[in-house]
């Protein structure tokens, strides 16, 4: 399953019953690593965590792939073994294998002149 932004992908674990909303305000410093750290150790990795007041003007999602279900429901595939065999069976970079199987879209063309060597032109920092 390919998501057009964060926040649909958001709205998929929180229908998948993978995101806890934490309303209440956090310290973006301190507070939110240490509550990250305790929910990612507990069985299964815990759930996704979205800090909706941090003091600045957007949340926070912490521990969105913290277990195998939600790095699944990301790559939208029912098992990592699945994104494993394309890649031993192509002869294809494995990031143009993931993005012809999510849909995602190319970073390459994002107008920043800042990205020359980054994410943004995957195809050159490979």
């Amino acid at each position: 399953m390919a998501y057009k932004n964060l926040q649909e992908f958001i709205g998929a674990l929180e229908n998948e019953n993978e995101l806890v909303r934490i309303k209440t305000y956090v310290n973006p410093y301190l507070e939110i690593a240490e509550i990250t750290d305790r929910i990612s150790k507990t069985n299964n990795g815990g759930k996704a965590l979205l800090f909706e007041n941090t003091g600045y003007e957007f949340p926070v999602l912490m521990n969105a792939y913290g277990s195998e279900k939600r790095m699944c429901l990301a790559l939208g595939v029912k098992s990592l073994n699945d994104v494993a065999r394309d890649i031993s069976s192509s002869d294809q970079s494995p990031w143009k294998i993931y993005r012809k199987r999510s849909g995602h879209f190319d970073h390459g063309n994002c107008g920043r002149s800042d990205h020359s060597e980054s994410i943004c032109q995957p195809e050159r920092a490979l």
